[in-house]
């Protein structure tokens, strides 16, 4: 099985990095006292709330540090990719022309930077992933949830980092 790349920006990174430290800390150090206290107030772990509230956070924790383990592994600095900006890749801004919805721009960025709100989509979303490498005039048939639409690329360019 082929490890997906973990692309992000660098100011992404460090973001993960400090989100990293201090959820292995609390994980380390900080849960680990709650989950004492609460056995020690609540007695045996039968019928102790404080008990299972402490060791649900403890799963919790733990599935999001393996996250973050994952994302940071290798990552992969979008910054310094090679980019044209003449197709659809990571690091360019695109903006389609729906039938439907009119025009519509994002930034294609890794998963880690995706915020679709705001206008920045995943390189590894279903939509993205079938327009990449289409340029500026194309019309791609896209499968999206709401059936298949004819989408117009109108603008592919490098972001500027």
């Amino acid at each position: 099985m082929q490890q997906r790349k973990n692309f992000m920006l660098r100011d992404t990174h460090q973001k993960l990095v400090a989100e990293y430290e201090a959820i292995n800390t609390e994980f380390r150090v900080e849960i680990p006292k709650e989950i004492g206290h609460a056995y020690q107030v609540g007695g045996d772990w039968h019928d102790n709330p404080g008990y299972d509230a402490a060791m649900e956070k403890q799963r919790n924790t733990a599935s999001r540090l393996a996250d973050l383990t994952e994302l940071l592994r290798s990552p992969v600095f979008i910054e310094t990719l090679q980019i044209s900006g003449d197709e659809v890749r990571i690091g360019v801004n695109v903006t389609l022309s729906y039938s439907s919805n009119g025009e519509v721009s994002y930034d294609i960025l890794g998963p880690a930077d995706a915020r679709y709100r705001e206008g920045v989509m995943s390189c590894f979303s279903p939509l993205a992933q079938q327009l990449m490498g289409h340029k500026s005039g194309e019309e791609v048939l896209c499968k999206l949830p709401k059936g298949k639409e004819k989408i117009r690329i109108i603008k592919v360019e490098k972001i500027n980092f």
